[in-house]
């Protein structure tokens, strides 16, 4: 996953998996870095989440999961709405 990232130009879609592959490796720093500067919201507030799931702030990752499928519509909100209501988180 690491070499198709780096072949991928930079777009909001390569911050996300760049950030979520980072969450996944246990690196919550460089995730945080890369949340900030991805543009869209949604993503930003669905990639908070899953690292604040990580350091097991549950009542601030709910917080930000809520605030992520508020803004999002179609696939990726059922995706992340299935995915969070599967983990329990919503």
């Amino acid at each position: 996953m690491e070499k198709l990232l780096r072949k991928m130009r930079k777009t909001t879609f390569t911050l996300y998996y760049e950030a979520a592959r980072a969450i996944i490796m246990g690196d919550l720093k460089k995730a945080r870095i890369l949340i900030e500067q991805n543009p869209k919201p949604w993503m930003r507030e669905a990639l908070t989440a899953e690292v604040l799931v990580k350091e097991n702030r549950m009542n601030e990752a709910v917080t930000h999961a809520q605030a992520a499928v508020a803004m999002i519509r179609g696939v990726q909100r059922y995706i992340l709405l299935k995915k969070w209501q599967r983990e329990g988180l919503l």
